[in-house]
């Protein structure tokens, strides 16, 4: 996967969390957790792009 699919995907993820977090009125505690659940899964689909393991698949 090209270092651009990866950026791209980091991108999109961010502009859909910073809409999230502005646009729909969510209890502090909730933002905070898809914040959370959303970080962990990119962190660990960065780690199985440079490892080599496929915790998620995307295809």
């Amino acid at each position: 996967m090209s270092i651009i699919t990866i950026l791209i995907v980091l991108v999109i993820a961010g502009v859909l969390l910073y809409l999230l977090n502005v646009l729909i009125p969510l209890d502090p505690k909730i933002r905070t957790v898809i914040n959370v659940l959303v970080g962990l899964v990119l962190f660990l689909w960065i780690v199985g792009l440079l490892t080599g393991h496929q915790f998620i698949k995307l295809r």
